[in-house]
């Protein structure tokens, strides 16, 4: 039965992620992952607090997308009077020079 759902929600996020990449927005996260056991366990980099496990690697890598999108979901509560603003990061592999 969870194989079953999990298949159906691994398939709603591919398609919604193949929509978004059509559209040109989504970013990209670093990620470890590793076999421990019969396990893959992996970690975004990028948005610490985003852990995730799976026994495919399949699943892991979906679980991680499902919990970084959860993550930049979520409302973050600040003191009034002070803002919130994005910071634009170049792609660093377009930044860097070689001599």
């Amino acid at each position: 039965m969870k194989i079953r759902r999990f298949a159906k929600i691994l398939i709603f996020v591919e398609e919604r992620q193949k929509a978004q990449r059509l559209r040109g927005n989504y970013m990209k996260c670093r990620a470890v992952i590793k076999k421990s056991g019969d396990w893959w366990i992996g970690w975004l980099i990028d948005l610490p607090g985003v852990n995730a496990q799976g026994i495919a690697k399949s699943e892991l890598i979906a679980s991680l997308r499902i919990g970084a999108e959860d993550m930049l979901d979520t409302e973050v509560p600040f003191e009034p009077g002070c803002k919130m603003p994005t910071v634009d990061i170049p792609d660093p592999a377009l930044t860097k020079h070689t001599i």
